[in-house]
């Protein structure tokens, strides 16, 4: 029998699903090649999106320290695509130092060990941090490809994708953008 814990878990990684979704739009397609997105919000570190392995996307912030680029942080979730489900992997901070991997692998892949409780600590930040994406108006998939119908552009899942979030007041446009950019206000 199923208990309380393992439904709430379900729901949660469907919803990691759902919410990765919003945000890279159909995610098999995005899995489909080596794609990548830089997500920029006004006033706030830009989300890089990344295919970084099969059936793995990283999410990332990164800054600049002493010349080298610092992830604070990232996070790879694995996608299973029959299930619409998403989990995540590994945790990486790299101004503590600090790299974190759910499940410990030999060198051909294979699963030894699971650290349940750093999978239940990743899952809790994973929940926030996806909140905290849609409320600080990282644009949706959705906004960008109505940003390209207003633009005539032609939408791309490689790019930078700039955007003024609904909680500010003032137009900004961004900087360089390889090979696309869109700008969208919304006011």
């Amino acid at each position: 029998m199923i208990t309380k814990a393992q439904v709430a878990r379900i729901k949660k990684l469907l919803k990691f699903y759902s919410a990765i979704e919003r945000l890279v739009g159909p995610v098999d397609k995005f899995l489909d090649g080596h794609h990548h997105l830089k997500l920029e919000s006004s006033g706030f570190m830009a989300l890089c999106i990344e295919h970084v392995g099969p059936n793995q996307i990283s999410f990332a912030h990164y800054y600049l320290q002493n010349g080298d680029m610092m992830k604070d942080p990232d996070v790879v979730m694995e996608i299973d695509l029959a299930n619409k489900a998403a989990f995540p992997l590994t945790y990486q901070q790299d101004g503590l130092g600090l790299y974190q991997e759910i499940y410990e692998c030999d060198d051909t892949g294979k699963k030894l060990r699971f650290s349940p409780n750093l999978q239940k600590s990743i899952e809790s930040f994973m929940v926030t941090w996806f909140d905290n994406m849609k409320n600080q108006g990282f644009p949706s998939f959705e906004e960008r490809e109505l940003a390209c119908k207003l633009t005539s552009s032609k939408p791309t899942m490689q790019g930078v994708v700039s955007v003024v979030s609904a909680t500010t007041s003032s137009k900004q446009e961004t900087s360089e953008s390889v090979p696309s950019q869109m700008t969208l206000g919304l006011m």
